[in-house]
């Protein structure tokens, strides 16, 4: 315990490199010590806040294998999708927010959610269109159609952006997004009126 106590101590003070020699230490000289999945999952999380996460990256399939409980498994698909979302890459990001989403328990979800639904907006259009067939989660769905609506309205491709968000909004009638997905169909039609009109 006093180990742990002393890692975060360095980590608070944002000197990482000598919370994981902690850490590390208690890794090596108490290997059946409780603290081992905490200390292999603090040690993941220095090198995030250092930017470092290429070794987030490379460590995280490690620290799982040592099968650590549930909770520390859904941390570390937490920080994982965070650590792509700091790459720029939401596709990776999206699919371990989900990971974590299945591995949690009611109080967790809302904001694994919340982390999910922001690094959705950064998904290419393709990468909606193959998230959507694998998906089950009713919410996920939701936002995913909401977001291919808008990324289709984005590209000017307006019949298949009107198509999606109808359908959302037969599908999803209490979605958070509803508001929003009426006021741009009202504006795809105006636009496309509007154009028929000066054509």
């Amino acid at each position: 315990a006093a180990l742990m106590k002393m890692g975060s101590i360095h980590t608070i003070l944002g000197d990482f490199e000598q919370a994981r020699r902690i850490y590390q230490r208690l890794l090596d000289e108490y290997p059946d010590s409780h603290f081992i999945s905490d200390a292999w999952f603090e040690i993941l999380v220095t090198y995030y806040k250092q930017g470092e996460y290429g070794n987030v990256i490379e460590q995280a399939p490690h620290f799982l294998k040592q099968e650590p409980s549930r909770v520390h498994i859904l941390r570390t698909y937490v920080l994982l999708g965070d650590t792509y979302k700091a790459m720029s890459s939401p596709k990776d990001a999206v699919n371990y927010y989900i990971m974590a989403l299945r591995k949690s328990k009611d109080l967790e979800k809302d904001s694994i959610v919340k982390k999910l639904k922001d690094a959705v907006w950064g998904l290419e259009l393709e990468d909606i269109v193959t998230l959507f067939s694998q998906v089950k989660d009713d919410a996920l769905k939701g936002y995913l159609m909401f977001q291919l609506g808008l990324n289709y309205a984005e590209e000017e491709r307006y019949d298949e952006a009107l198509k999606v968000l109808k359908t959302f909004t037969e599908k999803f009638p209490e979605h958070e997004n509803m508001q929003q997905a009426k006021s741009l169909i009202a504006a795809i039609n105006k636009k496309s009126v509007y154009s028929r009109y000066t054509v």
